[in-house]
């Protein structure tokens, strides 16, 4: 016998519950080790000196941050993080400046009426991490957003996990690593959401392939694999598929949605795992579905169209 379907009222908190941080970092604690080994590895030696030196060259502002408290992401731990990134890819970002103002203040979600994040004002406003955990009535404790980056993409804000989601220090340093590689991605494309500003970047020369080839292909890559990459990413799942998991007839590469499971693809692509509802801990060997799974893994190492995707754009030249 099929379960009931749910109350609308029952809807509208599964949708609210999109939000929820704690099943993100939940999985972070469940696999520690490997989470942090995977980490480890990718932030292992000295990264690229060209990398390096535009991470040494950004602006990291803590003018306007809580001086009481550390942020929970350390100005070393980015520069780190984002001299392992690769220079073809460094060359394409806007980033200019990391802005602690908000590294102590938790992103509270604005919902639509159905329950799922208004399209139009994702977030309602920020408040203290300190006033979030102590008013419940106020602030669902583990319904939040994290980490912002500005529509030009000149700047990331990184904003806190409070105590109501993890205690775990060392789970929420390795998941605003998370969030920081993530950010980092849209200060790439934040920008060049359009066909003619991605048809400018070539990943290919010998081919002549774009950015808009490949944001076209990854687009047909959750088409085909109907699985979104990440907890995170499955927020938006109401925006790219119907109930019988086709993608909407009107979404282009350049939607939000896409834009965000792209951004979690790469967090993945670098870590080679990422906080997920389905349970796999590697990302390079999962196949999301992919029909042709054994293919994908002999022509790429990989087991999925979109982890071929990132594979081809971290070693574009």
């Amino acid at each position: 016998m099929s379960e009931p379907l749910p109350s609308r009222a029952e809807q509208i908190e599964r949708n609210k519950d999109k939000t929820n941080l704690r099943p993100g970092l939940a999985f972070v604690e469940q696999h520690l080790s490997q989470y942090q080994a995977n980490v480890d590895r990718f932030l292992s030696g000295e990264g690229f000196p060209e990398s390096r030196a535009f991470a040494e060259g950004r602006a990291f502002d803590l003018s306007n941050a809580d001086q009481n408290t550390p942020p929970q992401i350390s100005i070393a731990d980015t520069q780190n993080l984002i001299a392992h990134i690769p220079p073809a890819l460094i060359r394409l970002s806007e980033l200019k400046t990391v802005d602690f103002r908000y590294h102590n203040m938790v992103g509270v979600p604005n919902f639509a009426e159905d329950g799922n994040l208004d399209r139009e004002t994702l977030c309602r406003g920020v408040v203290t991490a300190d006033e979030f955990v102590r008013k419940p009535q106020d602030y669902h404790p583990q319904r939040l957003l994290i980490g912002v980056t500005a529509q030009d993409g000149q700047t990331i804000f990184p904003t806190a996990i409070p105590s109501t989601v993890s205690t775990n220090p060392q789970a929420i340093r390795l998941y605003q690593l998370h969030v920081m590689l993530h950010e980092f991605f849209h200060t790439i494309e934040l920008t060049r959401r359009d066909d003619e500003k991605s048809a400018a970047i070539v990943i290919n020369r010998a081919t002549g392939r774009t950015f808009a080839d490949w944001a076209r292909d990854y687009l047909r890559s959750l088409e085909e694999e109907k699985i979104l990459t990440s907890e995170y990413s499955a927020v938006y799942a109401d925006r790219l598929f119907d109930g019988q998991g086709n993608i909407l007839p009107d979404v282009t590469p350049y939607d939000v949605p896409v834009r965000e499971d792209m951004a979690e693809a790469w967090v993945a692509s670098h870590f080679d795992i990422i906080s997920n509802p389905h349970g796999y801990t590697s990302f390079s060997n999962y196949a999301f579905g992919n029909p042709h799974p054994e293919h994908q893994l002999r022509k790429h190492g990989v087991a999925s169209k979109r982890a071929a995707l990132m594979k081809e754009l971290r070693t574009m030249q």
